[in-house]
């Protein structure tokens, strides 16, 4: 539901850039469950879809927009997406266009948004169970201190690599 709000209220009307895979399936998982539920409302109450050709107007923006950015992120024009009108061999193409794998790296529609968020997110702290030390002193008493394990992992740059606490 992120995604298809992130489209919606984000990117109503926004032609440029790029889109991930999982914003435009997402987007389009979304969007065809509120058109189907508003199909079986219009039948429900007998409005001959007039509903539903509202819902499909005022997210028809949204919906040009999202497959552009996913054919940017492909590196094809937005153009592509009147090849779609083309019987059998249209929509085919522009449904293996949507489904391929992002261009790596920056290409002439802007940075790619796999490697912007995956910068945003390099941070993972992993929560495990406490794991309790045992210090023998001079007196021979065990005293126990409780080490809370935290994993930092940096995916990407100069600081690439896991890190774990150490105990003094």
């Amino acid at each position: 539901m992120e995604w298809y709000l992130k489209v919606v209220r984000d990117n109503y009307a926004n032609f440029n850039g790029r889109a991930r895979r999982k914003e435009y399936w997402m987007y389009f998982l979304f969007h065809s469950i509120f058109a189907f539920a508003i199909m079986v409302f219009d039948v429900f109450i007998e409005a001959e879809f007039v509903i539903y050709y509202i819902y499909i107007i005022i997210f028809l923006f949204p919906s040009l927009a999202v497959g552009i950015r996913r054919l940017h992120d492909t590196d094809h024009s937005g153009w592509w997406l009147l090849f779609g009108a083309v019987p059998l061999v249209g929509p085919l193409t522009v449904f293996v266009f949507t489904c391929l794998d992002s261009t790596p790296g920056s290409n002439k529609y802007g940075p790619n948004p796999k490697a912007i968020i995956s910068n945003v997110e390099q941070e993972t702290i992993i929560e495990q169970e406490p794991v309790y030390q045992t210090k023998n002193e001079d007196s021979h008493d065990e005293q126990i201190t409780k080490l809370n394990p935290i994993v930092l992992n940096i995916e990407s740059g100069e600081n690439k690599g896991s890190f774990y606490p150490v105990s003094g």
